[in-house]
């Protein structure tokens, strides 16, 4: 049976992220997603960000890691009219 761990939580303010980090049971807080996604420790990437950086993360993590287990559950991107991601 698995057990996860959290380790790293990623946000763009480093003080909000600390907090949500410390009030949620997160080991420690990043707010580069680039280290995070290049950590050897890092097994799973959960991306929750706004629709259009999905694409560019979700690339970026396959890319740093390709031992990662790839969800299923994306049907997949094409850049839409604006040159942003869009799904299918």
């Amino acid at each position: 049976r698995l057990k996860p761990r959290m380790r790293v939580l990623c946000g763009r303010d480093g003080v909000a992220c600390a907090a949500a980090a410390a009030q949620l049971g997160w080991d420690e807080c990043e707010t580069d997603w680039r280290a995070v996604i290049e950590r050897p420790d890092i097994d799973i990437v959960d991306i929750c960000t706004p629709g259009d950086s999905h694409a560019e993360i979700a690339q970026a993590a396959a890319a740093a890691s390709p031992s990662r287990p790839q969800s299923t559950r994306i049907f997949g991107v094409m850049r839409g009219p604006m040159n942003g991601p869009t799904w299918r």
